[in-house]
């Protein structure tokens, strides 16, 4: 890491945690979260600090010239909104399908497969790409129900991202660092739709502004503890016949609390997982990824099967 970045990463931590200090009895008073039936937390707490890295962030991107990233902020901003007035599923679904597209759009990595495959395939190949990278977005979005889950896992995500696209996105990773102080175990703030869909998004711009399959997949693969959890009770959710729509506390990282793990030991397995499988995906090495992936699985349905509480 030269000088430059060293302090970009120093000026970041520091103006960052100072924002979400100075502004906290604002989010208190304007984005209060009180608990609901989906809720890990008991009682009320400031929400929407995402928001704070959304825009530091957004400087950051402008400042590295990372352009295309700034319609993700975008995204984040109308996930401020959707804090604040509680937006419907079909207005969320919709800018997401208008943001995704217009990643697929701007894609060179996904034009080059459109414009070399017959119209029937493409159409299967642009469904396909919207179910997974909308689904990406709201899969992040729901795995941010626990103190520093989202925050920490992200990071290692970012930093895969930062070694695919060889992007400096070191200014978001130490600005998630300064909030995850706020949001560990017991947090003082959480991040809300503004940051989890932010993240998400993140994600989504990563994957298709990459130039290759290969690294599109890396960080497809480096988002997996985030993302097999949310799958795994959606498609469980479906077969029991459940509403899939309707908010719920059924993922494994809600059960394993619901059964007496805190809050930051259940953090720790996702992140620990996610760092796992970065350090595996840096490599680039297939079989040091898929033994990576399946030890992960091994993993959760260890903890599925005899800490979690189970599924109703």
């Amino acid at each position: 890491m030269n000088k430059t970045i060293f302090l970009e990463v120093v000026i970041s931590f520091i103006i960052n945690w100072f924002l979400i200090y100075a502004n906290l009895p604002l989010f208190r008073k304007f984005f209060p979260d009180k608990p609901n039936q989906r809720s890990s937390h008991n009682i009320t707490k400031p929400s929407g600090g995402g928001i704070i890295f959304v825009l530091t962030s957004s400087i950051t991107f402008v400042i590295n010239s990372n352009y295309y990233f700034l319609a993700n902020s975008l995204l984040g901003i109308f996930g401020l909104v959707d804090d604040k007035l509680n937006l419907s599923a079909s207005k969320r679904f919709f800018i997401q399908f208008l943001f995704v597209n217009f990643l697929i759009l701007q894609s060179e990595n996904f034009n080059n497969f459109f414009q070399n495959n017959f119209l029937i395939i493409n159409f299967i190949f642009w469904f396909i790409s919207n179910l997974i990278l909308i689904g990406i977005i709201n899969f992040v979005n729901f795995m941010d129900g626990i103190d520093g889950l989202v925050a920490g896992s992200m990071i290692f995500v970012i930093l895969t991202s930062t070694m695919v696209l060889n992007q400096n996105f070191y200014g978001l990773i130490s600005a998630l660092l300064a909030f995850l102080f706020w949001n560990w175990s017991p947090s003082k703030i959480f991040m809300g739709d503004v940051g989890s869909t932010f993240l998400g998004g993140f994600i989504v711009c990563s994957i298709t502004s990459s130039s290759s399959f290969e690294g599109s997949l890396l960080i497809f693969i480096s988002c997996i503890p985030l993302l097999l959890d949310s799958l795994v009770s959606l498609l469980r959710r479906f077969i029991k016949k459940q509403n899939i729509f309707r908010a719920h506390k059924l993922h494994l990282y809600q059960r394993l609390v619901q059964n007496g793990f805190s809050h930051s030991i259940v953090s720790t397995f996702y992140i620990g997982s996610s760092a796992i499988i970065s350090i595996a995906c840096f490599s680039r090495n297939i079989a040091l990824i898929s033994l990576a992936i399946i030890s992960l699985i091994i993993f959760g349905y260890h903890l599925e099967k005899n800490y979690a509480k189970p599924f109703l």
